[in-house]
């Protein structure tokens, strides 16, 4: 079976991933402090599928990241974000349905692949924390599958 390293068990300090769609952003933006609004305004945060948004505690460290789901192709939306997301662990926000927990754990999956026949992947890849309802062996078979 595959590994995937960059999924892990559990981890306390994981930051949490908010996950929105086009219809749920502007009713998550309204519930937000007048401080959020405008720092995911002057962030440059456009709400597109795929896109997110670091944002920041009150002690300037990060807090949580606001992801915007592709309905399409959710599985993508996960893709990019172990090599864009500051290193450390992050966990999805809120509970989802097993084949959406196994959707997104596989895009993250798929997003640390790396080609390292002639050259060592030395990237620091975040981790995401398994899901709760996802399908781990489905996860790892499919990985492993497609990385060949």
């Amino acid at each position: 079976m595959a590994k995937t390293p960059y999924l892990v068990s559990d981890d306390a300090s994981a930051k949490p991933i908010t996950l929105l769609t086009g219809e749920t952003f502007d009713a998550w933006l309204k519930d937000q402090s007048p401080q959020r609004r405008n720092w995911v305004g002057q962030s440059g945060f456009q709400p597109k599928p795929g896109s997110f948004c670091l944002l920041p505690g009150a002690d300037g460290d990060l807090e949580e990241v606001v992801l915007l789901l592709d309905p399409e192709e959710p599985i993508w939306s996960f893709a990019g974000l172990p090599t864009a997301l500051p290193a450390g662990s992050y966990a999805l926000g809120r509970s989802l349905k097993p084949a959406a927990a196994t959707r997104a754990a596989l895009g993250w999956c798929l997003g640390t692949y790396a080609f390292s026949r002639y050259k060592a992947d030395t990237r620091d890849y975040a981790r995401l924390v398994w899901p709760k309802a996802a399908d781990r062996d489905h996860v790892a078979h499919m990985a492993e599958a497609i990385f060949l």
